[in-house]
């Protein structure tokens, strides 16, 4: 132990005696993008550990994230209450989402190279996969593009849920397919309609029949 000491020390002699170079032996100070991986910020009024708010772009983000929660809450887990059924006839909702898209389409397009890359989106990304994959490099479109999906999702939630009440028909499941896999919940639904009314027709001519024997 001790010549590993020693070793070590004759080895560091020579670097301390000439002067290390400036900063070689301190820690680098924090960047801010330094600062913001070792320290994410938890949000504004607590809405969920780690959440952005440092730029417009991650503030849309976060922000279009907890605005369409609440809708999907009620629509799945309190379908019959009458707030639920008052909120989501009304077109407000999904409009409400929307203003939060369109602020971070304008936002995007005040970007200095806003006019090359809607020229390269719609050139190249539309038709190339590693194009699109390209695109969403920049910030301003991968905030935009989730507000996007967020906001056609919970429209096509909203008509799953305000079709299954007219039609008498459950949409939990479709629902819980839509806000994961958006399409998926639609076909789901429009899949539901048919089975269902089948499965109540034949409750209700088994019941008829039943009453007729006796």
């Amino acid at each position: 132990m001790v010549t590993m000491v020693t070793c070590t020390s004759s080895r560091l002699a020579p670097l301390v005696s000439r002067g290390a170079p400036s900063g070689a032996l301190r820690p680098r100070p924090l960047t801010r993008a330094r600062r913001h991986r070792r320290f994410p910020a938890r949000g504004v009024l607590g809405l969920g550990t780690g959440q952005e708010f440092d730029t417009f772009d991650a503030c849309g983000f976060s922000v279009i994230t907890n605005l369409v929660t609440p809708f999907w809450v009620l629509m799945v887990f309190a379908p019959n209450w009458k707030v639920t059924e008052r909120v989501m006839e009304s077109p407000w909702p999904v409009c409400l989402c929307a203003l939060v898209h369109l602020a971070l389409v304008g936002n995007g397009l005040q970007d200095p190279e806003a006019a090359s890359r809607l020229e390269f989106f719609a050139t190249q990304a539309v038709v190339k996969f590693s194009a699109m994959q390209e695109m969403r490099e920049a910030p301003s479109f991968v905030s935009e593009e989730w507000a996007h999906v967020l906001v056609w999702d919970l429209f096509a939630g909203r008509y799953i849920f305000l079709d299954g009440k007219e039609k008498k028909v459950p949409t939990f499941h479709s629902l819980l397919g839509a806000f994961a896999l958006g399409p998926v919940g639609l076909l789901a639904h429009q899949a539901t309609i048919p089975l269902w009314h089948k499965l109540v027709e034949g409750r209700e001519t088994r019941g008829e029949s039943r009453e007729e024997d006796r």
